[in-house]
């Protein structure tokens, strides 16, 4: 990188030198025409001052941008010479700087990497620790479950060795009758569910039985009245034909009154 930056400053040097030397090229051509066309100016007035004019103005704005090439062309030698003076200090104390950082980088990495790594053991050996522990806990345990056990059975044998045989085949006959009794009562506590159920089954069943005998009791009651309502008009169109009938005139003419319909209160009074 150090290399780079002054063979880039002494390029644009060259690049802004030769930007000079057109420069002076372009100011010595225009100076040139200036006095030729000055030579030989026309006696209108006002054409040459216009050219005089423009070539004022081009004359000047080249001075201008000279001025500023000159400026920046010295400010790029200043910059060249104090890179040139001090890039060997700065390189070389910036190197060691660099090396200074990547081997304290380096050491703490490092450190991360064995505490990380201790870490880690000690905390697996912790756990492989809790669980050897624990196992050695479960089989003390079972040790202690599986002696006790043996020591029930050695004692119930002992108790039995001493019983007389009666009293075992009594007990094993409780036994029997214990396991019966037990599985009795597991049937009678279903047989009692089953009943409950059947009971309110049932219950239901007469409740809808009795509202269904309710129906018909009235569609019964409902029937009986029309019965009676027609038996009572059969009755009275009977009469009204009895009587007109007996009241027949010479010319066979009937009398309409036998079309009255009464009503249902006349009926029942």
């Amino acid at each position: 990188m150090t290399e780079t930056v002054p063979n880039e400053i002494v390029n644009k040097i060259e690049q802004l030198t030769m930007q000079n030397a057109k420069l002076k090229e372009r100011y010595e051509f225009y100076k040139t025409r200036f006095t030729e066309i000055s030579k030989k100016t026309s006696p209108t007035p006002p054409p040459q001052k216009t050219q005089k004019n423009i070539l004022n103005d081009a004359l000047i704005s080249s001075m201008q941008h000279l001025e500023s090439l000159k400026r920046e062309k010295e400010s790029y030698l200043k910059k060249q010479q104090k890179i040139i003076s001090n890039s060997p200090n700065e390189l070389e104390f910036q190197k060691k700087q660099l090396e200074q950082k990547i081997k304290q980088l380096k050491s703490e990495n490092s450190s991360l990497r064995k505490s990380q790594v201790h870490n880690q053991t000690f905390h697996s050996s912790e756990k492989t620790i809790e669980i050897s522990n624990q196992i050695t806990q479960t089989q003390k345990r079972i040790a202690e479950l599986e002696s006790i056990h043996t020591n029930n059975q050695k004692t119930i044998k002992l108790l039995e060795s001493k019983l007389p045989p009666e009293i075992l085949d009594q007990s094993s006959a409780t036994i029997d009758n214990e396991k019966l009794y037990t599985k009795l009562c597991k049937i009678e506590k279903s047989l009692q569910s089953t009943l409950k159920n059947n009971d309110t089954k049932f219950k239901q069943k007469i409740k809808e039985l009795e509202a269904q005998e309710q129906k018909f009791n009235s569609e019964k009651v409902c029937l009986q009245m029309k019965i009676l309502k027609t038996s009572q008009q059969e009755r009275l169109l009977e009469m009204t034909l009895n009587q007109n009938s007996e009241n027949i005139s010479e010319h066979n003419y009937t009398d309409a009154n036998f079309l009255y319909k009464p009503s249902i209160k006349g009926l029942y009074h």
